[in-house]
């Protein structure tokens, strides 16, 4: 879909309802980079220790930001569109990962070839599932159980691996934006 900054002047442009009109995907948007210059093999499922990602989420718990806030809310943070790709497998399923058959590629280091999927009930409610990826799938503070879903809200931040980020259906997303100074 492109950039935050690109979003939200889209939004602004068209105005709420015609851009959930145009929009009507809910998306990912990219809490920001890990450590410059991390090493890792992009090629590969680069495996995070539990050490790193439990000390991790233990400074989220003390209200520590693994990134400063005005990175968080980057206007160049990436938005992924989950949206089903043509001819992708799972029919009821938005699969999410590092491969380019997954109907959103999201190319991180941390993230499995296929790490997760999304999929949203007939009363239009979120859930996300770890499809046993190698670094795990978190849920606020939470590691999810391989193939068990977990619902999720507009605003929540999954961790796929060591890359968070901020989920909202095309309703949430235009509600966000409207705090945004971008």
């Amino acid at each position: 879909m492109g950039t935050l900054r690109e979003v939200v002047a889209e939004l602004r442009t068209a105005g709420a309802q015609e851009y959930v009109d145009r929009n009507p995907f809910s998306v990912l948007v990219d809490q920001g980079d890990p450590a410059p210059d991390d090493g890792w093999d992009d090629d590969a499922t680069n495996v995070v220790s539990a050490a790193t990602i439990t000390r991790a989420l233990d400074e989220l718990r003390r209200g520590a930001l693994p990134l400063p806030p005005s990175r968080q809310l980057a206007p160049d943070s990436a938005v992924f569109v989950l949206r089903k790709r043509p001819g992708g497998s799972f029919p009821d399923q938005i699969g999410v990962g590092r491969s380019r058959g997954c109907d959103v590629v999201l190319p991180f280091a941390s993230v499995s070839k296929y790490h997760a999927s999304f999929s949203q009930d007939a009363d239009g409610a979120w859930s996300v599932m770890d499809a046993g990826s190698t670094n795990g799938t978190f849920f606020g503070s939470e590691r999810l159980a391989t193939r068990e879903p977990a619902v999720i809200l507009d605003g929540a931040i999954v961790q796929f691996g060591y890359r968070a980020f901020q989920f909202f259906t095309a309703q949430g997303l235009v509600e966000w934006a409207a705090f945004l100074r971008v």
